[in-house]
């Protein structure tokens, strides 16, 4: 297998459990599994601009904590796709206060207020010091003075992989976009793959 197969092969098996949004729901809800999430290859050249002409968007889930009463309100749908270099991860969002983060990157944790969250597992044999398959994590947002951050983690990893807390300053990028009118719809893009971080060491 070459190593364009194996990247593609990883891409394929890449698990991404995304933790979108914050809300206290009903205790008779109805909640999203989010399961099933494909990773399509690109369709062409994609652009980081957040928005979403260049992809398909035939793979998505979507995720919603209360689907009979939010789902116009707070949801998302989420899509991945990628590339021989690039994992790359759409939310088109429904959030009436959308990029509402109270904290500063640098200091604060991300899921204080508005970010996109990603789990993703690269290697069911990668094992991490719990025993269990290490899962890499990413947090994406933009806090409460408009800088933008990205930060890439291995919990429970004893030999991880690479760490770091300002992937942007690494060839990570995402880009944010909200529509002039109703329903309020951001529209979020990231490149997180480049062989960096997501690679047994």
């Amino acid at each position: 297998m070459n190593q364009l197969e194996e990247k593609h092969q990883f891409m394929r098996f890449a698990i991404c459990l995304l933790m979108v949004v914050f809300v206290v729901c009903p205790g008779m809800a109805t909640e999203t599994e989010n399961l099933n999430i494909r990773i399509l290859p690109v369709p062409g050249q994609v652009k980081i601009d957040g928005q979403t002409g260049d992809w398909d968007l035939s793979g998505g889930v979507f995720v919603c904590g209360d689907v009979e009463n939010l789902r116009d309100q707070l949801s998302v749908w989420v899509h991945a796709m990628y590339d021989a270099e690039n994992l790359y991860v759409l939310g088109r969002y429904r959030d009436e206060t959308p990029l509402s983060n109270p904290g500063l990157a640098g200091a604060d944790q991300p899921w204080t207020g508005d970010s996109l969250q990603l789990r993703i597992i690269a290697d069911l044999q990668w094992k991490a010091s719990n025993g269990k398959p290490a899962i890499c994590w990413v947090n994406n947002w933009r806090d409460r003075e408009g800088k933008d951050a990205i930060d890439i983690d291995f919990p429970w990893k004893t030999n991880a992989g690479e760490i770091l807390k300002d992937a942007l300053a690494k060839g990570a990028r995402q880009a944010l976009s909200l529509p002039k009118t109703p329903p309020i719809l951001s529209c979020t893009t990231y490149v997180i793959w480049e062989n960096r971080g997501l690679t047994s060491a």
